[in-house]
């Protein structure tokens, strides 16, 4: 059995193909099981694939009819022998001593998912994502909050193939998204019974501003909303802390209001806002407006231009109103004061009131049954 399986989706990166496998094949970690997923690519990267097994018996090529990343992915999980896996995308590389490093880590911590850091190459004004000071988390919020804070694409991650396999764990195929191993990523975070943390900046990933994900009237940057509807599907069975939906929250919203604010064309704003708003349950909505405090103000306001809910949205300037005109004359006038109190001990009484008969049905049901 191999330490460690590498999956490498391909897909028309002839350009770019020699320097990610050159990383892959040239790593410190020699006992790799190699797993080059040939995705239908029409250009010369399926030559380079057979002139790179030719040299190396590591080198495993798994032809197939084009169905997308998402697709390669789980072609290439099906074929993986090894006790760890990780994913390389084909016009990315990689430190030569990630591997090895990594699976050292996740021995060590007896880690279903290892999670080391990346940086950015080409992207225009943006700055690589701080190196979190951790080795290891186990409580699902701590986990949860890393992925948001660190990193949550799969490339950055070295996982225990037992652990995925036995949970039946798999990409969305129908996903074509900017995003879309999100679901993958923080499903195996969640399950996971530990996290170990390699704080190093291991992988290397390319901006090409040609490329599907970055063209700014892309439907696969318009649609990203659909990689979070997917998430919240999967993980519904789940037991979530409020803390950790909390922070699935505001993934969700930051990464939103990321591409709507720097990726995608102006033109196609309303159109975005429009149809994440259609696909908002209310379950979220009544969540999100009980933990507005958690949200930061540019984050919330952003959901609240996208909802679709005018009743969310009159309840959220009400709350503007009252945080920024009311509380700063409250100090000034006692009658004000006075009449917040009055609402404030009003409204403490309504809920004790509500609580009691909540208890009230909750004895009588018992009672019934």
């Amino acid at each position: 059995m191999p330490a460690v399986s590498v999956i490498i989706p391909v897909y028309n990166v002839e350009p770019y193909l020699r320097e990610c496998l050159d990383s892959v094949v040239n790593q410190t970690l020699r006992d790799l099981e190699i797993i080059c997923v040939n995705d239908g690519s029409t250009d010369g990267s399926p030559a380079i694939l057979e002139e790179y097994a030719a040299k190396d018996s590591r080198i495993k090529i798994v032809n197939k009819v084009n169905g997308g990343l998402n697709s390669a992915r789980n072609a290439g999980l099906d074929r993986v022998t090894g006790e760890y896996f990780a994913f390389v995308d084909s016009d990315d590389w990689l430190d030569v001593t990630t591997y090895e490093k990594a699976y050292a880590r996740a021995k060590k911590s007896n880690a279903d998912m290892t999670q080391f850091n990346f940086s950015y190459v080409g992207f225009p004004d943006v700055r690589d994502i701080p190196i979190p000071d951790v080795d290891e988390v186990s409580v699902q919020a701590d986990k949860i909050h890393l992925l948001f804070n660190n990193c949550f694409v799969c490339c950055c991650n070295l996982w225990k193939t037992e652990f995925v396999k036995k949970n039946h764990l798999r990409f969305h195929e129908d996903l074509f998204l900017y995003g879309d191993d999100i679901p993958f990523t923080f499903k195996t975070a969640i399950l996971a019974n530990k996290m170990a943390v390699l704080p190093k900046r291991m992988y290397f990933y390319r901006y090409r501003p040609n490329s599907n994900t970055n063209n700014k009237t892309s439907k696969r940057l318009l649609d990203s909303w659909r990689s979070f509807t997917l998430l919240f599907e999967d993980i519904r069975d789940s037991e979530l802390s409020d803390e950790s939906r909390i922070l699935l929250y505001k993934t969700k919203w930051g990464v939103l209001s990321f591409i709507y604010n720097n990726r995608i064309d102006k033109s196609f704003h309303s159109k975005m806002r429009k149809r994440i708003g259609q696909n908002v349950t209310n379950e979220e909505r009544q969540f999100m407006m009980a933990n507005r405090r958690a949200f930061d103000d540019s984050l919330f306001s952003f959901f609240v231009n996208c909802s679709g809910s005018f009743k969310v949205r009159c309840k959220y300037y009400k709350g503007c109103i009252f945080d920024n005109i009311v509380k700063r004359l409250i100090p000034y006038s006692p009658w004000l004061q006075r009449t917040v109190e009055i609402v404030d001990m009003q409204r403490t009484q309504i809920e004790d009131l509500q609580n009691q008969i909540k208890e009230k049905n909750s004895r009588n049901d018992n009672i019934a049954d």
